[in-house]
């Protein structure tokens, strides 16, 4: 089997509509830099939106966080199996099967860390607004958001019709071969830096770093 990307991971499927599972492969920067932040903090509550396999919840998990843990697909059963495995207590990772708009409206929850690797794409943009407005309403005064989002740079942009549409109004499908190639069959909305940088500071957000991975997705660390 082909490599999916330059980074030699495999294509590991997750909802069979929302494309690979990548966390459970490797760590990357992004990753790296919420887990540093996490292991410098007193038992701070994380919120790992979008988790696929949880791969990264588990890592917050083992570094002293306690984890809120939402997606779409029904990781109930693997992911308490792989806690017993790996010695975490069952109540150091909360799973909600649910989507996350339905999340949100429902939390009653302040979060220390909010991290979402690779989903905030899925979401019509006005959607994704009101999402990160009810991200800033959650996360602590002191706390971060590690995010990222797929790139209009990267190769999924191949032949992508909403490259040229604002970036509120677009939300497309990858043409054919990105789209069997990556899983990904949902509307997209691809960003570049800029772009999704303007959307966390509407939302009242401030930037710490933002930047392009060598695959052209777009990684970034936000405050309040």
């Amino acid at each position: 089997m082909a490599n999916l990307n330059l980074y030699g991971d495999n294509y590991v499927a997750t909802s069979g509509s929302h494309g690979a599972d990548i966390s459970s492969q490797r760590c990357d920067e992004l990753d790296n830099m919420a887990l540093a932040f996490v292991s410098g903090m007193c038992r701070p509550r994380v919120l790992d939106i979008g988790c696929g396999f949880a791969a990264q919840s588990l890592r917050f998990a083992h570094n002293g966080a306690d984890v809120v843990a939402v997606d779409i697909m029904d990781i109930s059963q693997h992911l308490s199996a792989r806690m017993k495995q790996e010695g975490l207590p069952l109540d150091k990772i909360v799973f909600h099967n649910t989507d996350v708009q339905f999340f949100l409206k429902n939390n009653v929850l302040d979060y220390d860390v909010i991290y979402s690797q690779r989903f905030i794409h899925y979401l019509n943009p006005l959607v994704a607004l009101d999402v990160v407005r009810r991200f800033y309403n959650i996360l602590s005064d002191s706390g971060r958001i590690f995010i990222s989002a797929s790139g209009i740079n990267s190769e999924l942009s191949t032949d992508y019709i909403g490259r040229d549409i604002n970036v509120m109004q677009r939300f497309e499908y990858l043409k054919d071969q990105m789209r069997i190639k990556h899983g990904i069959t949902e509307r997209v909305c691809l960003y570049r830096p800029d772009e999704l940088e303007w959307l966390f500071k509407r939302a009242g957000f401030k930037t710490m770093n933002i930047w392009e991975s060598a695959f052209g997705n777009v990684k970034a660390i936000f405050t309040k």
